[in-house]
Formats: C-alpha cells, structure tokens, sequence
C-alpha cells in the first residue's frame, strides 16, 4: 500500500500534494481532523468519528462544507487509490480546513 493525499478532489502522492499558500489551515492551524481506522475495506465506528469532526467544526465555528456522504467517498477512494484493498487495515487522517481566504484573524471573512 502507498501513502495518498486527497486535496481538493485530487489525489497524488504526498511529494505532489499542494496546499495553497493562503489557506487557513497551513497560515493559523485553522483545521479539524480525525483519524479512522480503515479495516477490511470499511471504516471502523464511522459514525463516531463523523460526529467527533462535526463537534470539533462546531466549536471552531468552521463549515465542514462537505455532507458526511461526501467525506466518506473522499476517504474511500484516496484509501482505494492507495492500494487498500478488501484485507488490508490502514489509517486514514482526514483534515478539513476553513481554506484560504483573506489574511487576518477574523474567521468569519472565510468560508
């Protein structure tokens, strides 16, 4: 299996990824994350890991801007890409951020 980056609906290597500059996440931290355990080609109590995502956004007043529906197919086929196939086990680091928009602190003027 091999290491896979999902940005903005791209998957490439990690040595190709690309975050732009301005986003919130690389600039201030801004971001929310969880780690799913990707076993047997399912993810693991998905559910609880959503919800824990979704309260971590919550609390930072960020707009995960994604349905679950969406970030679970995003999951699926960067760990498919990868090479996880229906035996394998692997973690998924899944990283939402509020993205780029002007510089400051003010994160209402983001997305």
């Amino acid at each position: 299996m091999e290491t896979r980056i999902y940005v903005d609906g791209r998957i490439t290597p990690p040595e190709e990824a690309v975050i732009p500059v301005l986003d919130h996440g690389f600039l201030f931290g801004d971001s929310v994350y969880e780690v799913f355990w990707w076993h047997r080609g399912a993810l693991i109590q998905e559910d609880d890991h959503l919800t824990r995502l979704e309260r971590s956004a919550d609390r930072l007043y960020m707009d995960l801007q994604f349905t679950r529906e969406e970030l679970v197919a995003a999951v699926q086929e960067t760990a498919r890409d990868a090479g996880a196939g229906p035996e394998d086990d692997a973690y998924v680091r899944l990283v939402v951020t509020r993205g780029t928009g002007p510089l400051g602190l003010d994160f209402t003027t983001v997305p």
